[in-house]
């Protein structure tokens, strides 16, 4: 018999070969000239980082009266309110019918107002003393500490303040005399006044005191480390009547004590201002 034909066998399906995906490129190819960079782009160890001194001396300044700002604060709230409470005294003593010196402090109370604020002052100029040593990097001169500076900072503190206390007083009993006002309605004016005193008057008139004082404490010990030129750094401040602190500080370098053309030989040139000098 005829052999059977063979029956062709189908072909297997051809199975596509498994290719490895190619390598992906970095973004940032590392040579060997380059270091590769740190986590969270910290700088390396060996990288050198720029320091703004100018940003570093005003920081340095805000830091150390901080503390003498809240405590001076403090202070001079707690003489206000004895201002007042001698106030209304004297309302609850003469009625609706005295006259106004009657009701007004004495000055022997208000002579009080600056022994609130002399310790934190001379703290203040005693820090800046020791701060611009090390702006210079020396060491602080001796004999500054206290002294006539400081005395004449208070002096204009108490001045400024017991200033700010009558002239409110007298303006506001006044008119309440002038209106036949009972004692209650005086007394109500009275607080008034102090409420806004113990608020952002004393705060301000703090601020620019102590600013003040500080950088005469600069001046005054530049003077002795031999420093010959100041200039003024301006910060950026909205309030700046005139740009008059752009001005000093386009000014640049002027010698020691001599007045910017603003006519002030230290900040601060305006309430709010927060400038500061800087060697040069």
């Amino acid at each position: 018999p005829e052999p059977e034909p063979e029956v062709a066998s189908e072909p297997e399906p051809e199975v596509a070969p498994v290719v490895a995906p190619a390598p992906v490129t970095p973004s940032v190819v590392i040579t060997d000239d380059e270091e590769a960079p740190t986590e969270d782009g910290a700088p390396a160890e060996d990288e050198v980082v720029e320091v703004d001194i100018d940003a570093a001396v005003a920081l340095r300044r805000d830091e150390a009266l901080a503390t003498i700002r809240t405590d001076m604060g403090r202070s001079c709230k707690r003489a206000l309110q004895e201002v007042q409470n001698v106030c209304l005294a004297a309302i609850r003593r003469s009625g609706a019918d005295g006259d106004l010196t009657a009701l007004l402090p004495s000055d022997e109370v208000l002579e009080e107002l600056g022994g609130h604020g002399e310790p934190h002052l001379d703290e203040a100029y005693a820090a800046a003393i020791a701060d611009a040593a090390l702006t210079v990097d020396r060491e602080a001169p001796s004999g500054l500490e206290g002294g006539a500076r400081v005395h004449a900072a208070v002096a204009t503190f108490r001045a400024v303040l017991a200033h700010e206390v009558t002239s409110s007083l007298r303006a506001t009993l006044r008119a309440g005399l002038e209106a036949d006002e009972t004692e209650p309605q005086l007394s109500e004016r009275v607080g008034e006044v102090f409420r806004d005193l113990r608020g952002p008057v004393v705060e301000s008139l703090v601020d620019e005191h102590l600013l003040r004082t500080w950088e005469h404490g600069l001046l005054d010990a530049w003077e002795q480390l031999d420093v010959k030129t100041v200039r003024w750094l301006a910060v950026d401040e909205p309030r700046c009547p005139e740009g008059r602190c752009r001005t000093n500080a386009s000014e640049g370098a002027v010698s020691l004590g001599s007045d910017f053309p603003s006519g002030d030989r230290v900040p601060p040139a305006h309430p709010g201002c927060l400038c500061t000098i800087v060697p040069v």
